[in-house]
């Protein structure tokens, strides 16, 4: 028998690839410090960042040659 305040904790990866879930959970985690602490938060807050820096196919953002010649 489990917590009925038991919650799911999603992983990044599940938040990079759901964009309305990923959202509606940041939004939570902002507002409520306790929340921001859970590990579920710590997920969406850290995909969110991912996304927002790298993209969602991080292999498809190649930084441009600079290696003088």
């Amino acid at each position: 028998m489990g917590c009925k305040d038991e919650k799911v904790v999603q992983t990044k990866q599940s938040y990079k690839d759901h964009d309305s879930e990923r959202k509606a959970r940041v939004e939570v985690c902002r507002n409520d410090a306790r929340e921001e602490a859970t590990p579920d938060c710590q997920n969406a807050l850290e995909a969110e960042a991912s996304v927002f820096l790298f993209g969602k196919d991080p292999s498809s953002n190649k930084s441009p040659d600079i290696t003088p010649r």
